[in-house]
């Protein structure tokens, strides 16, 4: 499925669903799940935990968690931006 984003980055996609998004409290620290990707992302990710020294799961763990925190930021600075 091809999600039509026109000029928008990657992280607007999240940040946009996160505005109206009510998260879950954590059930702890940590939480583990398959992921799916391309053979060539899987490739560039692979180089790359070869480069840093470090695991799959803690290199995509990483960029996960990244574009997640980004994704709140944006849409608490679009909320403060936008009156409700």
């Amino acid at each position: 499925m091809l999600i039509e984003i026109g000029a928008m980055s990657i992280l607007d996609v999240p940040a946009a669903a996160s505005e109206k998004a009510m998260p879950a409290p954590p059930t702890s620290d940590e939480s583990r799940f398959p992921v799916v990707v391309k053979g060539d992302t899987r490739a560039y990710l692979d180089a790359q935990c070869a480069a840093l020294g470090v695991s799959l799961a803690g290199l995509c763990g990483t960029i996960l968690d990244e574009v997640v925190m980004e994704s709140k930021r944006r849409a608490r600075l679009s909320e403060r931006r936008e009156p409700t």
